[in-house]
């Protein structure tokens, strides 16, 4: 099991008895920080939803039922918020959006074609990508095989694969994609960095043994207004 496949078991169930799942967690320290988060949260969930009415509540509500004009007012809220909590418990459990870098590493392995490009990429259309991204390089990308833009995340961002030290390399241009920190994940073949810029993020894919982000301070991209 991969830290890919580990979270998308952990946001289904956080207390799978699988022996991989729970073989990765102990194997991997930020995979077992997910987990203890998803567990915390199931714990508060599973405290909420443990409250225990009080004994005379039955009695409460049919002794108010007699009285109609005070009680249809209360039962309607009662009824409302119900529903509200209802419909929050039920966000609660859809909310788990998959992380940047995993959004990102699942789309490298959906478009495996651009990794086995052998020709350079043409550089007309690796500047009409950069300039529709509002993206810039300030370094040397070095060889491009591959540029294109592509949806990400149901977001739109830009994907190029650069040849490695060791294999070919993928970056992902993510535009108002923000985040404040240094993001990593590890798959059983690839690992991935996502790294804050003014004006949104970028993530480099490469095998296990290639320095991303020696390369990325090599690339010094960056994102600018796209009219200019």
């Amino acid at each position: 099991m991969n830290c890919l496949e580990f979270r998308h078991a952990c946001l289904v169930d956080p207390l799978t008895r699988a022996p991989t799942f729970h073989d990765h967690a102990g194997q991997c320290p930020a995979c077992q920080a997910f987990l203890q988060e998803q567990l915390t949260q199931e714990q508060r969930l599973r405290a909420a939803l443990a409250i225990q009415p009080p004994a005379e509540l039955a009695a409460r509500i049919l002794l108010r039922q007699s009285f109609v004009r005070r009680t249809r007012v209360p039962l309607a809220l009662a009824a409302t918020l119900l529903v509200s909590i209802t419909a929050g418990l039920t966000g609660l459990f859809l909310s788990h959006p998959a992380s940047l870098e995993a959004e990102v590493l699942a789309h490298v392995r959906s478009e495996p074609d651009h990794l086995t490009s052998a020709k350079s990429e043409n550089q007309d259309k690796i500047t009409t990508v950069l300039h529709t991204l509002g993206a810039r390089f300030e370094g040397d990308p070095g060889d491009v095989r591959y540029a294109g833009i592509c949806d990400i995340g149901n977001r739109t961002g830009g994907h190029l694969v650069l040849r490695g030290e060791h294999g070919p390399v993928s970056v992902l241009l993510l535009p108002n994609r923000k985040t404040t920190q240094i993001q990593r994940l590890q798959d059983r073949d690839l690992h991935t960095v996502v790294l804050p810029l003014d004006g949104g993020s970028i993530a480099l894919v490469g095998a296990n043994d290639e320095n991303l982000e020696r390369l990325s301070q090599r690339l010094r991209m960056r994102f600018h207004d796209p009219r200019v």
